[in-house]
């Protein structure tokens, strides 16, 4: 499990709680590839994100692109999202 501790988890510098990870544990699970992170940033298809690991770029998945019908499907800044790193890229994948 994750420490929302904020000395040594910096999200809990962006609004992470015992609330948000409850959340996530019941939304994402504790075995998901996938990450937290929040919105700080977003220019055209790139997003910036702070990350446990700092800040990171990151850009849509095609799948959830697919997905979405219209602007409000995407994320907006101050979103929490699910990211992973792509294995060909520093870029994270939303």
């Amino acid at each position: 499990m994750r420490d929302s501790n904020a000395s040594s988890f910096p999200l809990a510098a962006w609004g992470w709680d015992d609330a948000w990870e409850a959340s996530w544990s019941a939304t994402v699970g504790e075995t998901a590839s996938a990450r937290p992170g929040r919105v700080i940033a977003e220019r055209r298809e790139e997003y910036r994100l702070a990350t446990q690991d700092g800040e990171r770029v990151a850009h849509i998945q095609g799948k959830f692109r697919h997905r979405a019908q219209t602007r409000i499907d995407y994320p907006a800044v101050g979103d929490w999202v699910a990211w992973e790193k792509a294995s060909d890229s520093e870029v994270a994948r939303i």
